[in-house]
């Protein structure tokens, strides 16, 4: 990833004259990217396609190390921390979906343990 270049425009308040800094597009579009992979890994979850949901997840990953290479500007910091926020809330629902489908497949394993035994013990 390039580095980060930073635009800044100057704003006239009130005949004061103050810097504003506004987010370069490279670094918007990484952060729509974060929360897009993480809806996206949600979706997955819920489909229980856990592999390519571990894909996304690693793509991401590389993503967000990549733009924190650089410090975030303080007056980025606000819309870096919303987009984060996003992001661990979907994290969140795909803990949750994935510790169900964990429980779901130890009681299928279960009942099949319990199944095999009583077989062998049909069958002895």
């Amino acid at each position: 990833m390039p580095s980060r270049k930073r635009s800044k425009r100057t704003l006239f308040l009130a005949d004061e004259r103050c810097v504003a800094h506004s987010m370069s597009p490279e670094d918007a579009k990484s952060l729509e990217s974060w929360v897009a992979l993480s809806r996206e890994m949600v979706e997955l979850a819920r489909a229980e396609e856990w592999d390519q949901l571990a894909q996304r997840e690693s793509i991401r990953q590389q993503q967000i190390r990549l733009f924190f290479k650089e410090a975030v500007p303080a007056a980025d910091a606000a819309q870096v921390k919303a987009s984060i926020d996003q992001v661990l809330a979907m994290d969140e629902t795909v803990q949750q979906l994935a510790e169900h489908a964990r429980d779901v497949a130890a009681r299928s394993m279960g009942e099949l343990k319990r199944g095999s035994q009583a077989v062998k013990a049909y069958t002895a």
